[in-house]
């Protein structure tokens, strides 16, 4: 049984012990002068496989068993719904997830004298007929006095109905229909042969409670599909009872795999914990992907040993000895070794040994237990390529207070005074767009990292041309988010590519990249990455799909107040009337129309579905600025792997909300399956790449950093179908934990929620920086003639104490003119500056 839920059924029993009890099979109630028993029934629909079938492939509500006495009194609604755990009169919801099993259990049941032995039917409710047929029935006591189940039952009936089950104590039964999917009545079984049975299976044991089983696929096997068919793997103890159960797709490259107890539970008859001394058999066979076609079984046998403890382990308070004084004796050891990761990176793993010395000398003549020792994740040297970050800090934030963070992010810059004038220039561009209020949500924080030479970095590159203009494009998606936790980053990250080239990229993923000559494209790009607009020019061909775009229409009549007219990117899209950024040409403007506007609100104020980032999480625990790193692998089938996984000081990234298609669910839960945290992330990323149609293209590798518990247990992640895709138990890792950072001081985040200020954190909250300077210095350049006089300060004078997001003078960038913009613009009296080079976007006559 799962640990987690087990507990919560411990409860569950405790606080129902008083309950009245109504069961699938037994309509009786409890009575203290009656004599009690135990009556436990598990009911279930499985595949010819044994594989239990998920209720999703089924498909139907009110899905489930009822008595003869309950069918009476209602004929529609199971009794005893799939999915439900009735323990001791506790109704436990989806404790089965998404199988077709419910279970009956009471420890403490009275059953009158006239009322044992007596016989009950048992009928199935809401099976698909038109997706599954039922080919037999089963029943099978769970212990060996064999009471409960029907005399004679038929194995070949096809009923819905179970006749004949006993009413009595101690009854621990197992029962259900075997059904096969309703199409295959004239498919032939390929697999139903010797040459598909796999070639030497091999069984070994690692620490209590995994089982190791490895195989040879069998080449021979005609019709077998990689990564289509399954293996069915079994472990049977020496009662024969299945104590673990497990599929994996079929892979020439993975003959292999862990099955865990109590976890593992496709076609167990029993539910251990840990192993016991014995002897274990595993079956392997090859089946198809409903399961109603499977090969015979590859078998083999080998005999675990619980190793006893050492007798002469010292006591907890008792220093272990440092050194081994003599052969046999006790020891431990503590070390760090280096390894190679999966990606053939150097690195460290933290490793815990205990055994007896097999020499005398230091602790290197430690002997290693198996059951005892182990060795956390191969961790790669952090940095190692990196170049060191600026010494004023690796996050520098420019302008804004708000709680949308944006970071700008160079390549291809030798370092941040050049790179500067182009942050300024996308501010700038932002400021000058029609988001009025909205711009005041910003933060605009610069990545103060450079790397000496142009190396690929961030997958930029400029190699693709269109209409004798190169596009620029920043397009490794992972790697650009792997720097939100560096700079507590929620919102967007902008790469600024010192690279030639008009068009440019961007990902639904929160990531766009621009070519440093075109800061004017900085809204178009941010307007894809963040409020998820579509491009309003043409590509010049249709489209049978629907748009999700909230400027883009695919109805036939307008949805906005206003006017449509045609092409919204496709040809047989609309858009509305007005120019914009998200168009090019004749067509551009600096102002979004009002749907872009709405979409950007939606957005800017948290309605789209985003989480509050790190800064508004109140927390009061020592993991604010610790995340659980995992990177996960994804086949064209939507299966995932976990590639690697550590736990790092840095700052969590965001997950998503109110995705409805391409994504994946995750929950995050303690060890009393309590739900820590949990949220979307997509599975595939919506790219652009201007000026071309919008694709989808799949995350292979995903990479995610979630906030850290110290109580975290697991981490589970589902598909929109609610099938379970990959499940993490943290204690089948050993991951070394770093310690928590007590002083975040200097890594360039003003942590207000740790109390760092100005007078506590100068280094990381001082007004000024490099960035803010240019930025100020550029901003009073008012009438942009290159140098800072009194004609741009005497503008400032002409809006002062104006109220407004577009002022030109609101050099500090609060939506207001007052004596603080004005003296800006009098300290910089006399200064030239240098605008970032700009191009336009509205002179390409082929769009």
């Amino acid at each position: 049984m799962n640990s987690k839920r087990g507990d919560a059924g411990v409860v569950a029993l405790i606080a129902g012990l008083t309950a009245a009890i109504v069961g699938i099979f037994l309509n009786v109630k409890i009575s203290a002068s009656e004599p009690t028993c135990l009556y436990h029934a598990e009911a279930q629909v499985v595949r010819q496989d044994t594989s239990i079938l998920p209720i999703s492939e089924n498909g139907e509500e009110n899905y489930g068993v009822s008595n003869a006495n309950q069918l009476a009194a209602d004929p529609k609604v199971p009794a005893g719904p799939f999915g439900r755990f009735d323990d001791n009169g506790n109704q436990i919801n989806e404790y089965y997830e998404n199988l077709s099993m419910f279970t009956f259990h009471h420890d403490n049941l009275a059953l009158a004298e006239e009322e044992k032995n007596k016989t009950i039917s048992v009928n199935l409710l809401g099976l698909n007929s038109n997706k599954w047929k039922i080919v037999g029935q089963f029943c099978e006591s769970l212990r060996r006095d064999k009471v409960g189940c029907p005399d004679n039952l038929d194995q070949n009936n096809t009923d819905v109905k179970i006749d004949g089950f006993k009413k009595s104590c101690e009854v621990h039964i197992k029962y259900g229909w075997v059904v096969a999917p309703k199409n295959n009545d004239t498919e032939k079984c390929y697999f139903d042969t010797d040459s598909c049975k796999p070639k030497n299976p091999q069984i070994s044991f690692s620490g209590n409670n995994r089982v190791r089983v490895e195989w040879e696929n069998p080449a021979s096997c005609l019709n077998l599909t990689q990564l289509k068919d399954k293996i069915q793997i079994d472990i049977k103890n020496t009662s024969n009872d299945i104590i673990c159960s497990k599929n994996v797709d079929v892979s020439n490259n993975d003959t292999g795999t862990d099955c865990k107890l109590g976890r593992d539970i496709i076609r167990n008859t029993q539910r251990p914990e840990e192993l016991q001394n014995g002897e274990y058999t595993t079956l392997v066979r090859v089946a198809n992907e409903s399961g109603s076609c499977i090969s015979p079984d590859a078998t083999n046998k080998a005999n675990y040993i619980v190793v006893p403890p050492p007798t002469d382990i010292p006591p907890t308070n008792t220093p272990i000895p440092e050194k081994c004084e003599r052969v046999g004796q006790y020891c431990s050891d503590d070390y760090t070794e280096d390894c190679t990761t999966e990606d053939s990176k150097p690195g460290k793993k933290q490793c815990h040994k205990e055994g007896r010395c097999n020499d005398i000398g230091d602790l290197t003549k430690c002997g290693w237990d198996d059951q005892r020792s182990s060795c956390g994740a191969c961790i790669p040297n952090e940095g190692e390529n990196d170049p060191p970050p600026d010494p004023t800090g690796l996050c520098q934030t420019i302008i804004g207070t708000g709680k949308n963070r944006v970071l700008l992010i160079p390549y291809n810059f030798p370092s941040s005074d050049e790179f500067a004038t182009y942050t300024t220039g996308v501010i700038d561009n932002l400021r000058k767009t029609n988001l009025g209020d909205l711009y005041n949500e910003f933060t605009f924080v610069a990545y103060n990292k450079f790397f000496p030479v142009w190396n690929g970095q961030y997958g930029c590159n400029n190699d693709t041309n269109f209409s004798q203009d190169k596009v620029v494009k920043c397009d490794d998606v992972e790697a650009i988010r792997k720097t939100f936790a560096d700079c507590n980053i929620n919102s967007a990250g902008l790469v600024i590519a010192k690279l030639e080239g008009k068009y440019s990229f961007a990902a639904a993923a929160q990531v766009a990249s621009i070519g440093y000559k075109y800061t004017v494209s900085a809204p178009h790009e941010l307007g894809h990455a963040i409020a998820r607009l579509g491009d309003e020019y043409s590509f010049k061909q249709s489209t049978t799909e629907q748009s999700g775009k909230p400027n883009c229409s695919s109805a036939s009549s307008c949805p906005w107040s206003g006017e449509c007219i045609a092409v919204c990117g496709y040809t047989n899209w609309k858009r509305p009337s007005q120019k914009s950024p998200m168009n090019l040409n004749a067509n551009w403007s600096r102002e979004f129309n009002n749907p872009s506007l709405n979409a950007w609100r939606l957005a800017l104020n948290g309605g789209g579905g985003r989480l509050m980032n790190a800064l508004q999480r109140a927390t009061s625990n020592n993991n604010y600025n610790q995340s659980l790193y995992l990177k996960l692998r994804q086949n064209q089938r939507g299966e995932l792997s976990l590639e690697n996984m550590q736990i790092k000081n840095a700052y969590p990234i965001d997950l998503e909300a109110g995705l409805t298609k391409d994504y994946f669910s995750i929950k995050m839960i303690d060890s009393e399956a309590n739900v820590l945290h949990s949220g979307q992330f997509s599975s595939k990323n919506t790219v652009y790449s201007e000026p071309n149609p919008p694709r989808q293209v799949l995350r292979e590798m995903i990479e995610l950093h979630l906030p850290y518990f110290d109580n975290l247990a697991s981490v589970e992640i589902y598909n929109p179908d609610g099938q379970k895709k990959l499940d993490i138990d943290l204690d089948e890792f050993d991951l070394p934990t770093p310690t928590p950072r007590e002083n975040l001081c200097g890594n360039g985040v003003c942590d207000s929620t740790l109390g760092e200020n100005q007078n506590s954190c100068a280094v990381d909250c001082r007004p000024q920086n490099d960035y803010r300077n240019n930025y100020k210095e550029l901003s009073s350049d008012i009438n942009q003639d290159n140098r800072v006089n009194i004609l741009d300060c005497s503008i400032c004078l002409q809006q002062y104490k104006k109220k407004s997001s577009g002022l030109s003078c609101d050099i500090i960038n609060d939506s207001k003119i007052d004596v603080l913009d004005y003296t800006t613009c009098l300290n910089n009296l006399g200064k030239s500056v240098e605008h970032a080079p700009e191009e336009s976007l509205d002179d390409d006559p082929t769009l």
